[in-house]
């Protein structure tokens, strides 16, 4: 009965841990921010308006396109950092690093801003 007692405790702490860990369970669009980075690092603008919320700006696919071409970036990372709720909405802060051709390394801080329609997250593209 005892060992049981203490698989039992061990595969529940497991869980437990799991969804602390991977944040899966606390409500917050971990993987929207998570699509729309990715999307970016690729400089995917149709990845990108998938997961912003319509309607999707014109400019989107003009803005990402120019910036890759217009700073002559070679690689670019974005890290996301721990989201935060406000007032219905969520601000996910993230920082970017830029390799420039020629230039070197430009990173800089940023913050995404989700709200939820239809029940699904979406970045609020400005």
């Amino acid at each position: 009965m005892t060992i049981g007692l203490v698989v039992l405790a061990v595969l529940v702490g497991a869980g437990a841990a799991v969804v602390v860990l991977t944040g899966k369970d606390d409500g917050l669009p971990h993987k929207e921010v998570a699509a729309y980075l990715d999307a970016w690092h690729r400089f995917d603008s149709a990845a990108m308006a998938a997961v912003v919320a319509p309607p999707v700006p014109a400019e989107l696919a003009a803005a990402v396109g120019d910036m890759r071409d217009d700073l002559a970036v070679t690689s670019a990372t974005f890290t996301p950092g721990p989201l935060q709720r406000a007032n219905g909405t969520v601000r996910a802060p993230f920082t970017a690093d830029l390799d420039l051709a020629g230039l070197g390394r430009w990173s800089y801080p940023g913050t995404l801003e989700l709200g939820k329609v239809g029940g699904t997250w979406k970045v609020a593209w400005s």
